[in-house]
């Protein structure tokens, strides 16, 4: 669904929200169209008049507030995917750390937003063990304590026996959860609890994200 708003009711959404914004200008028609998306099935359009400067009212055009405040920011989304293996130690619970990272970035630990994730084990997972999943300031970057649990996304997710392969995916990735992006150089935490007694569980945990 495609929403109308004027240009201040969709700049106010941009600065508000963090919403993913792009725009689109087709100058032989002198019209730039500012798209900002709300979730997976909403976006909102706000046509304006195209104008650059040296045209008549560019001075106090919408166009020239966009091209000042806005417009480096537009289709700036990135995203990227992580993963790593791990071992999980039987009848105990194993703690696994990752951060988020941009290759091309100096340094290279960065804001962004898990949206996606899966976990993948072999046939030795029990059933009853499980997963926790939380977002944890080990280094005390935040200034609130060492290993401080800012959040948790998946808790508790009781597993099979044998092989699993588990997506975790909201049903609607909502773009307003970009203010509650990780912060850089806090650690995404996979906690694997074993009942098992025998084996170690191999696994495989993938994490997507924007930033």
């Amino acid at each position: 669904m495609i929403i109308d708003k004027g240009y201040s009711d969709i700049t106010a959404l941009i600065d508000a929200n963090s919403f993913y914004y792009d725009y689109e200008d087709t100058i032989n028609i002198r019209e730039r169209v500012i798209y900002v998306q709300r979730n997976s099935n909403v976006s909102y359009r706000c046509p304006i008049k195209y104008l650059v400067s040296g045209d008549t009212g560019y001075s106090t055009s919408n166009c020239k507030d966009f091209d000042d405040n806005y417009k480096t920011g537009a289709g700036s989304k990135k995203y990227m995917m992580l993963g790593k293996a791990y071992t999980a130690t039987k009848n105990s619970t194993t703690n696994h750390d990752l951060i988020m990272i941009d290759e091309a970035a100096t340094p290279n630990n960065i804001i962004g937003f898990i949206y996606k994730g899966s976990i993948e084990t072999n046939d030795k997972a029990k059933f009853g063990d499980s997963v926790t999943i939380q977002a944890i300031d080990i280094d005390n970057v935040l200034g609130y304590g060492a290993n401080f649990v800012l959040g948790t996304m998946v808790k508790n997710r009781y597993l099979k026996e044998g092989v699993n392969s588990i997506i975790i995916q909201p049903s609607s990735y909502d773009y307003r959860h970009a203010t509650k992006k990780i912060p850089k150089d806090v650690y995404l935490r996979v906690k694997y609890a074993s009942i098992g007694t025998v084996d170690d569980v191999a696994l495989h945990v993938t994490a997507e994200y924007e930033y």
